[in-house]
């Protein structure tokens, strides 16, 4: 599949920095695609487009203190406890 970054311009809460859309066959849930909206300031906020990447592989939020998936940006950070390649 592919993953698509598109600059703000799309339709989504103004108060998100960015949203990830993934898409997925149906039956086997195997993702074939992704695309990645982000507010036009969001690229230079640090951690936004790892985050988002993050959703696109098919990662969820995890609101554990300064992790890079948590849900709030002001509460991430670089912590990757629980992440792990598709192959480990």
């Amino acid at each position: 599949g592919a993953i698509l970054i598109k600059l703000r311009g799309q339709t989504f809460n103004e108060d998100n920095l960015a949203m990830t859309r993934t898409y997925r066959y149906t039956d086997t849930r195997e993702i074939i695609g992704a695309v990645i909206q982000i507010q036009a300031f969001a690229p230079a906020k640090e951690r936004v487009i790892e985050h988002e990447l993050g959703h696109a592989l098919g990662w969820k939020h995890f609101n554990r203190r300064l992790h890079l998936m948590h849900s709030m940006h002001v509460r991430g950070g670089w912590d990757t406890y629980g992440l792990r390649r598709r192959d480990e």
